[in-house]
């Protein structure tokens, strides 16, 4: 099975070679590919890192290439960009991509500072999806250098050219723009991975999956288990290959629903939310869950959708994440102690709400509803957080 990757190896190997041996290779500024503020929009965002320094930058130069079913209908300077003074700014449409190139000034007494860039808009794109495409639909950073450009990225600081990090590709249309991978906690002390596809998502037959659930914090793993739907995503029995591996790190996730076989997943019905994997939280939970894309297992799993026995990237923008750190009277998991649990601690003591939130009063994580920490739950409860709230009450003791 082989693997569209929007990353070169080769490109990467001779990034790092040129950081050892010559340090001021290095920009330390990363680019990215984000959601642009309108839509159907594409923003290549510049982010200053942490080693970055006051060093001058007098211009860059990088490109964007475009995969199958993706057409850029209008390109042009982001709103940092054009609100620079730059001396030259030019874009350039080719075949297959976009190539930038940004004069700021010819003195290298002149510039912005390496450091001084925070979530800058530099270039935004318009886009159409082509219809019914499923392959391609990626936006990524050449592993090449397009047109005129000398370098696939570069910055230029005192006369020296400098190599930039780049991010990686951004789903914008098919499968790896139109479906989302997002952890959903259950209030029974369970995560369930959800995949999710956007209602104008082209039917596109998917003959697997896989990425990484990557844990920081706190957060202890007990049982495991393929979700409802994938379960029985075989013509009702279980796929070929439903695999879950726990590491240090996370979890690696993968899926082969018929290896040899024509069944396949059909992303119209990933519209209402598809239960790819469950796996429950034990004890008092305070970190995050995200999906990841080649950061857990051995080797890495990428994020990748299978069609047609091509691996297509998930997309970064795709992946989502949930942060789960309980504390006593937050009721409603949203991280705050407000009016709300109050209500919602009152609904589910007397029947009024329904939610599935009440099912975790008489879970694992029945602590969290125990405002009071007497090991009751009543509505004794719900009236320490409102004496908490309004009448400056004693804050719910913590959990741990």
């Amino acid at each position: 099975m082989r693997v569209l990757r929007a990353r070169g190896t080769l490109a990467a190997a001779l990034s790092l070679w040129a950081v050892a041996v010559h340090g001021q290779g290095s920009a330390q500024i990363r680019l990215s590919l984000v959601r642009g503020a309108q839509e159907a929009t594409i923003a290549v965002r510049f982010d200053s890192l942490a080693a970055a320094t006051a060093r001058l930058v007098q211009g860059w130069s990088y490109g964007v290439c475009l995969g199958e079913g993706i057409e850029v209908l209008e390109v042009g300077p982001g709103a940092d960009l054009a609100a620079a003074g730059t001396a030259a700014v030019a874009i350039d449409r080719l075949p297959g991509g976009v190539a930038v190139k940004v004069t700021l000034a010819d003195d290298p007494a002149r510039g912005l500072p390496e450091n001084g860039f925070s979530a800058w808009e530099d270039l935004v794109l318009r886009y159409r999806c082509v219809p019914g495409a499923c392959m391609g639909g990626m936006a990524f950073f050449c592993r090449e250098p397009i047109g005129s450009l000398a370098a696939p990225a570069e910055f230029s600081a005192g006369g020296a050219s400098l190599w930039p990090e780049r991010g990686g590709a951004f789903g914008a249309c098919g499968p790896s723009g139109k479906v989302r991978v997002e952890p959903i906690f259950t209030y029974e002390g369970k995560v369930a991975v959800m995949l999710r596809a956007d209602p104008d998502v082209p039917r596109c037959p998917l003959q697997g999956w896989s990425y990484g659930v990557c844990l920081n914090g706190d957060l202890r793993v007990g049982a495991m288990s393929a979700g409802a739907d994938t379960i029985v995503a075989k013509g009702g029995g279980r796929p070929d290959w439903d695999v879950y591996t726990l590491s240090e790190r996370g979890i690696a996730r993968s899926v082969i629903i018929d290896i040899i076989g024509p069944t396949v997943v059909g992303t119209d019905r990933l519209v209402r939310g598809w239960e790819d994997f469950v796996f429950e939280i034990e004890g008092i939970p305070c970190g995050t869950v995200r999906i990841c894309d080649e950061e857990v297992g051995d080797p890495p799993v990428d994020a990748v959708w299978t069609h047609e026995e091509e691996g297509l990237p998930m997309g970064a923008a795709n992946l989502g994440a949930r942060t789960l750190c309980w504390q006593r009277g937050d009721t409603n998991f949203d991280g705050k102690v407000n009016i709300a649990d109050a209500v919602n601690l009152l609904a589910c003591l007397f029947g009024a709400g329904g939610s599935p939130y009440c099912a975790c009063a008489e879970a694992g994580c029945r602590p969290v509803f125990n405002a009071n920490n007497d090991d009751r739950l009543n509505i004794a409860d719900s009236i320490y957080v409102l004496q908490y709230i309004f009448l400056n009450g004693p804050p719910p003791a913590p959990l741990k």
